[in-house]
């Protein structure tokens, strides 16, 4: 790899943006397994038969849903229990 940086800098070639577009492609996803696995998930929270939840509730019960999947339920009573402002938060009407 170090020889053809090299080369780039020997040929004055400017590959600044060479080097973004590359960070840019290994970051992307190479399957859409992570988007599929959210519409069944979603599917119950979806329907007004099932939820009378505004659209941005929804988008935030998906998201503890995926993001907080390794915590478990005592480390959030925990988390609630030590935190006073968050529990204040929670039961305030400003949301």
């Amino acid at each position: 790899m170090d020889g053809n940086i090299q080369r780039f800098q020997n040929e004055h070639i400017p590959c600044e943006n060479l080097f973004i577009l590359v960070q840019f492609l290994l970051y992307c996803p190479r399957t859409n397994a992570a988007v599929k696995r959210v519409f069944p998930i979603s599917k119950d929270f979806w329907t007004c038969e099932k939820s009378r939840l505004n659209i941005d509730t929804r988008a935030e019960a998906l998201a503890e849903k995926f993001n907080m999947k390794d915590i478990s339920c005592s480390d959030i009573s925990n988390l609630l229990l030590e935190d006073d402002t968050m529990t204040k938060n929670i039961h305030s009407m400003e949301k």
